[in-house]
């Protein structure tokens, strides 16, 4: 029972080191059978393509291309190899491996007209072109079935396709950038072409301002980030979610009526609110108030204008009525109201820091007994028309200089500038300088996180900053990269031969994936494995995960082959093991026996049939000796493996 075991394994591994000699040496008869209205061209080799002519003999293995030209009127439905027909998928040429004697032919007949019919997609422009003379080929226009086109796509700025559309039919584009935007396509029928174009996601909002009529009043808005007030104009891009408040200044004699938001009438506010409007940004937004014209005023009644300009505040503004009665009212810009009303003008600050503010009453300054002690608040009676207007300044900073200094994580830079002007890292600004800090990310990178001092700082993703130095100030900014984590997937070369079986690799929708590409990480995919004849699957490593034949998880095909799925989360190695079937049973049959004696010097056979040659190759495949004799001298032969041949039989041998 041992011997045969022994006998079995060195048979097997016999086999798996001879194999490679004997395919090598194999060949097949290729032959071509033309066929009326159509030239069939074979030829082998990719490079330099070799001409291969009807009963010429070609290695095992070899790569075929077939091209099938029909005469002008006709077309190529099928071509056939040993009488099965298989479709025809490019006008480049077919592609076909050699396995047997092959007889390869085609199937021709008369050509249609087929119309062709270009449906331009959105966010890009589709163009068609014949693939043997590319002429362009226009929407309504008829070829010849038969005829190969070439579909280009070029997709908007920021846009990229998505997939083909043939018929109805959704077609995945090539995973190569250079072949992406293009696909061949062998005309069968009346057929439709389009594309479908994907439009990147929008993390800003368009902000569309409509004045009032002209002579009616104004629109302003603006929104905090970082506790900064932002103006903003017609036609800029706010980031999503920000919360902009619209303000309408009227012109005398008019009055807001109602806000049109995306061309939905508004209601206004109530009170101190009816002016204004505060909305958050979900996408694109347009904004137009309409106003009405106010009732003729009474003549007991004043025109009180309020306004304001600066940094750092605002004005409350309210009053009440002479007789005194009644809450105070608000006013907001313009406004008529009783005359003699007591006025109070308040200033408010949203800002931080030391700020002043200096009130003017019909162009001139107001007294300061008219002011609060703590200088903010105006109070007067309106006798008369009045206009105020309130000047907002920062308080002068001391004489102090502080060093400014900014630096870049990896994937941007990052510039500072103090009233326009570019300042560098290490600059000496005074106290109280304002300084805009301006982050600049690189290609497929996006700002992280704001470092003031090396405290991260709050930030809606602007890529700016403003500050004040009251001190030496260390500003940082990092970036994170946008692009998605790949991983290799590899297969390993198939033990114990290439000629043992196959190993494929596919994405889920059936694109193909070559050993040692890279794909995005979370992608589904699965592995074919396909025992070669007189072989049988062993196990299937994925990783550090061996799988046996009868796994749950490895799945049955129906020619015999094997389907694993998997997800690619990590570098992924795939090995496949094989084993020959019944051969090891043919071999243990035998009495054979080859052995090594006296020391390592000699080679004895036993059981071998008289007159059997005996051969001994080294594992390059290089015959060393040949005999009839049972007993060979090997002593000139270095230490190592070699193979025995006996007859049909095969063996390994160690010095």
């Amino acid at each position: 029972m041992l011997m045969k075991r022994i006998l079995s394994t060195l048979a097997l591994l016999g086999a798996f080191f001879l194999l490679p000699f004997v395919v090598k040496a194999q060949e097949f008869t290729i032959t071509i059978e033309q066929v009326e209205h159509c030239n069939i061209e074979v030829t082998r080799g990719a490079l330099n393509p070799v001409p291969v002519n009807s009963g010429d003999k070609v290695p095992n293995f070899t790569m075929l291309t077939i091209k099938l030209t029909p005469d002008e009127g006709y077309q190529v439905t099928h071509y056939t190899i040993n009488g099965e027909q298989k479709e025809i998928t490019s006008s480049f040429g077919e592609f076909e491996i050699v396995d047997k004697d092959m007889t390869i032919s085609a199937v021709v007949v008369s050509a249609k007209s087929c119309t062709i019919t270009i449906e331009q997609p959105e966010h890009g422009t589709l163009s068609v072109k014949d693939t043997k003379e590319y002429k362009p080929i226009s929407s309504g226009s008829s070829v010849n079935s038969g005829t190969g086109i070439r579909m280009e796509v070029v997709p908007d700025t920021g846009c990229e396709i998505e997939y083909w559309l043939i018929n109805g039919e959704k077609i995945t584009p090539s995973a190569s950038d250079l072949l992406r935007n293009s696909y061949t396509y062998v005309v069968k029928e009346d057929v439709t072409i389009s594309a479908q174009i994907k439009v990147p996601q929008t993390t800003e909002g368009k902000i569309t301002m409509i004045q009032p009529k002209e002579g009616q009043g104004t629109l302003t808005a603006y929104y905090f980030s970082e506790g900064n007030p932002v103006d903003v104009t017609d036609g800029a891009m706010v980031p999503l979610e920000t919360d902009v408040t619209f303000h309408v200044a009227p012109a005398e004699g008019y009055e807001m009526d109602y806000w049109l938001i995306n061309n939905v009438q508004t209601e206004l506010g109530v009170g101190s609110l009816v002016n204004n409007k505060t909305i958050t940004v979900t996408g694109d937004l347009e904004v137009k108030p309409v106003l009405k014209a106010t009732a003729t005023p009474q003549l007991d009644s004043v025109l009180v204008k309020i306004s304001y300009e600066g940094t750092g505040g605002y004005l409350e503004t309210k009053y009440v009525e002479p007789n005194g009665s009644g809450n105070p009212q608000s006013i907001f810009g313009d406004k008529r109201i009783p005359l003699g009303s007591v006025v109070t003008v308040k200033a408010k600050f949203f800002m931080t820091g030391d700020y002043l503010v200096a009130y003017t009453n019909n162009g001139n300054p107001v007294p300061a007994e008219a002011i609060s002690e703590d200088g903010l608040v105006y109070t007067f009676i309106a006798n008369e028309d009045a206009d105020v207007h309130a000047v907002f300044s920062e308080k002068p900073a001391p004489a102090v200089d502080y060093t400014i200094t900014f630096e870049a994580g990896e994937g941007g830079t990052v510039t500072a500038t103090v009233d326009m002007e570019p300042i560098e890292s290490g600059a000496k600004i005074a106290a109280g300088t304002k300084i805009k800090i301006l982050a600049t990310p690189d290609e497929d990178y996006e700002i992280d996180e704001w470092l003031v001092n090396g405290e991260p700082v709050a930030n809606t993703g602007l890529n700016f900053y403003y500050l004040s130095l009251s001190k030496d100030t260390n500003v940082k900014v990092t970036f994170r990269s946008t692009k998605p984590v790949e991983y290799v997937v590899t297969v390993d070369p198939i033990l114990p031969s290439a000629e043992a079986g196959t190993v494929q690799l596919f994405k889920k929708n059936g694109d193909a994936v070559e050993s040692g590409k890279s794909v995005v990480t979370g992608t589904e995919m699965y592995v074919e494995v396909k025992p070669a004849d007189k072989y049988e699957l062993e196990s299937l490593q994925v990783n550090n995960k061996t799988l046996k034949v009868g796994d749950e998880n490895l799945v049955n095909l129906s020619d015999g082959g094997y389907k694993y799925l998997f997800t690619v989360t990590e570098a992924t190695t795939i090995k496949a093991t094989f084993k020959l079937g019944g051969a090891v049973e043919q071999l243990t049959a035998s009495q054979i026996v080859a052995y090594v004696t006296n020391g390592g010097t000699r080679l004895e056979i036993t059981g071998a049939a008289e007159g059997t040659e005996v051969r001994l190759y080294d594992y390059t495949g290089q015959l060393l000796l040949s005999s009839t004799e049972y007993a060979l001298d090997i002593s000139a032969l270095p230490a190592g493996s070699y193979i025995v041949l006996v007859g049909n039989y095969t063996t390994r041998i160690v010095k």
